[in-house]
């Protein structure tokens, strides 16, 4: 009886600390929610204990995640782009949160444990085993991608030519001679574009080269999605009910729609993940078999890579930290027994090794810039607060910064969320970046650590946290960039000297409420929790095998919160929401023994 009343005061008080911190709406009805989840979670997990590498592996999970809780609680951001000090910052920390993080802890620990648990019940998920059975048809995919197409098209009407932003722009104007080839995006991608321009301009302008850009984009992702969809079904011999799901959440979900005609390189660049995942999926699931039986394995991984890495400039990395945990894989190989993961190897790194030259010698050769602002956005607004904030600087660190920006002007031109307009600014000299940039960078990070960590917080928060209400219901990853087509009256005389004609074919508002240019989608922080969970069960299984397909994803936050400097861009990693489906297949599949 006394632990009865024991579990319910725990639950109690769990409950309402882990309501206060997630910041739900309705608080008193989600502690008591709460309270009765995690009541019945501490009686589930009662029944059935956890072995020493369970308990220790679900315990520093819900460690950390009750960390970032209590981080994301002391985030106060009002306006996210352009808010100063004032508006964007940190709240203190108290000895309320010291007193709270052991319930957070037990809440999350409890809930974690029963839903492992739950998960390791064979009978639940009978039946999903990976095959090569049910092999994927040209026909199978052709049908899957055309609905896809399809399904976007109204979009593609209704929004004409696609949405154009000015990143768009930037390239257009390199495209068309009116400024100096650049990589600040992707050479490749402008390149791609000056293509499609100079193919519009044999039929009419500008105008129809974007769409045909668009269009191209639509086409390859339709396929990227098809064949996941399809490899989803075929692989785990799901039914057709299961393909028809997944096309309307592909095909009619407004999130996904509009992405494939935003003229981003984002959204090709997250398509080519998505497969890229599915490829090393394939290849440990068959211990190497597939590359045997298949010869266009090799050709499509190849290809895939080349993509990730050339449409965005944190693509390298990616593909780095991918081969970097192949390499730890192929170390242990014998454990494994994976056919040819030398093979995996020595492509990765001879792609890795030619896009260097590309990028290095060759751009030199053709006269490409390589800007630095833009890799050392994160960095520089790190410095940039410790100025803000008169923190603490040597003589030789205050005379750097001031040949950057004029001390005086970093307090009103500091945004804490974002350094855009800080490296934008008129009086910013952003040729010293490559002037000891990174000897006053440590210099001032050992002198000012708090400053330092409080600036990656405002900066990235997006894409770690779950209690924030902007990101959780975030619907602005189309608008939020200002596309030309919503403001048409704004940038008219813009659009028309480059050309540019932006319409609703369809001739009706009424389309453009049906097909919304604003919609929500699963938050990233919540997608990089589940990741992370991912990766605690498979390792409290001894399935760390399955970590190599979600080396991608993981590869792709770190880039992210590593040197991404805004506080949330979905864009950025909508591969992680692309590839939800995949991950949930990885919580079913780890119980079982193809591996």
């Amino acid at each position: 009886m006394q632990s009865q009343i024991f579990r319910i005061i725990i639950s109690a008080l769990s409950g309402r600390v882990l309501a206060e911190y997630g910041m739900f709406r309705l608080e008193t009805l989600f502690s008591f929610v709460l309270f009765l989840i995690i009541y019945a979670s501490l009686c589930y997990g009662k029944q059935r204990d956890l072995n020493l590498k369970g308990k220790l592996g679900l315990g520093l999970f819900s460690c950390l995640f009750s960390v970032v809780l209590i981080l994301g609680y002391h985030i106060h951001v009002e306006s996210g782009y352009g808010g100063l000090m004032d508006v964007n910052y940190i709240i203190p920390y108290s000895i309320g949160d010291f007193v709270s993080y052991p319930f957070l802890v037990m809440a999350c620990y409890s809930i974690a444990k029963a839903l492992y648990l739950i998960l390791q019940d064979k009978k639940e998920f009978a039946g999903l085993q990976f095959s090569l059975e049910k092999k994927i048809t040209w026909k199978q995919m052709l049908l899957v991608c055309s609905l896809l197409f399809i399904a976007w098209i109204p979009y593609f009407l209704t929004y004409y030519p696609g949405f154009i932003y000015g990143d768009t722009i930037a390239s257009i104007q390199q495209a068309v001679r009116e400024a100096w080839w650049s990589n600040h995006h992707p050479f490749f991608y402008t390149i791609f574009i000056k293509i499609c321009l100079e193919i519009g301009q044999q039929f009419g302008d500008n105008t129809i080269g974007c769409a045909i850009y668009t269009i191209l984009q639509m086409l390859y992702m339709s396929t990227c999605f098809g064949y996941m969809i399809c490899w989803i079904c075929n692989r785990f011999n799901r039914s057709y009910v299961w393909k028809a799901i997944l096309i309307i959440i592909y095909g009619c979900t407004p999130y996904i729609a509009l992405l494939s005609i935003a003229m981003w390189k984002d959204p090709v660049f997250s398509a080519s993940i998505v497969v890229y995942t599915l490829l090393l999926m394939d290849y440990i699931f068959t211990k190497g078999k597939i590359a045997e039986r298949n010869i266009l394995f090799w050709l499509v991984y190849a290809f895939m890579m080349l993509m990730i890495i050339f449409t965005r400039n944190n693509g390298i990395y990616l593909v780095a930290f991918t081969t970097a945990g192949v390499v730890a894989f192929y170390i242990s190989q014998k454990k494994y027994r994976i056919k040819k993961m030398g093979t995996v190897l020595l492509l990765s790194l001879g792609i890795m090794l030619a896009s260097k030259v590309v990028t290095g010698p060759g751009y030199d050769y053709l006269g490409v810039t390589k800007p630095t602002a833009e890799s050392y956005g994160l960095f520089l607004n790190q410095m940039a607060r410790v100025v803000a904030y008169d923190g603490n600087m040597s003589a030789e660190d205050r005379e750097y910064m001031n040949k950057l920006l004029p001390l005086e002007l970093y307090e009103s031109t500091y945004r804490p969320c974002c350094v855009d307009l800080l490296k934008f600014d008129a009086n910013f000299r952003g040729d010293y970046l490559n002037e000891g940039f990174f000897k006053t960078y440590f210099s001032m990070l050992f002198k000012n650590p708090k400053l330092y960590f409080e600036s990656w917080q405002l900066q990235t928060y997006g894409f770690w946290t779950v209690n924030q209400e902007e990101i959780n219901y975030y619907d602005r990853n189309i608008t939020g960039a200002f596309p030309k087509n919503l403001n048409s009256e704004t940038y008219a005389e813009e659009l028309e000297h480059y050309n540019l004609r932006v319409d609703n074919l369809l001739q009706s508002d009424w389309f453009r409420e049906v097909f919304p240019s604003v919609d929500i989608y699963v938050p990233i922080g919540m997608i990089v929790w589940m990741i992370i969970f991912a990766v605690t069960i498979l390792a409290i299984d001894g399935k760390e095998l399955l970590w190599i397909p979600l080396l991608p994803s993981i590869g792709l936050f770190l880039t992210l919160v590593v040197a991404s400097p805004i506080f949330y861009w979905p864009r950025y990693a909508i591969a992680l929401q692309y590839l939800l489906p995949v991950y949930l297949l990885l919580f079913l599949l780890k119980k079982q023994d193809e591996c």
